[in-house]
């Protein structure tokens, strides 16, 4: 769908994207890409590079992040409702262990949400739940913009 230019909201935005409400869920991650919503069917930090720094944006550091997918992926990972604590990305092993092998790196996603700390950008932030009825065995539900507490 990226390839043929098909993507509901191809290009990447601040906050939140026509038509897709608090509590709206997708069955897979795939969905999310096809809609616009975090473009990633597997980073959990779809983030906004340089190439976004003319125009609308041009006031920000880059990179900013947009959105990011909560699935429990890391063993330090915190999510009280309210409040979450975020590991990033990298670092993990891909076993499925969840364990950190490694130090992160302050660059793409990780550098994003700093930077989003930073300047008070909101980032949408969507769940991830186990769920049997979908196709997945996943659910993600977009939970709305989350920012940094002044």
């Amino acid at each position: 769908m990226m390839e043929a230019n098909e993507i509901l909201n191809p290009v990447k935005r601040i906050g939140d994207v026509p038509g897709i409400k608090v509590g709206h869920q997708f069955y897979a991650r795939a969905e999310m890409v096809a809609v616009g919503f975090h473009s990633h069917w597997l980073n959990g930090i779809d983030y906004m590079g340089q190439s976004y720094s003319k125009g609308e944006y041009r006031n920000y550091t880059f990179p900013v992040a947009v959105a990011i997918v909560l699935s429990g992926m890391y063993e330090d990972d915190l999510d009280n409702a309210d409040d979450v604590v975020y590991t990033g990305q990298g670092g993990h092993n891909l076993t499925g262990n969840k364990h950190q092998i490694q130090d992160q790196k302050m660059e793409r996603g990780n550098l994003a949400l700093k930077n989003c700390v930073e300047q008070h950008v909101p980032v949408r932030v969507i769940r991830g739940h186990e769920s049997k009825s979908s196709y997945t065995g996943k659910v993600y539900t977009y939970d709305g913009l989350y920012k940094e507490k002044s």
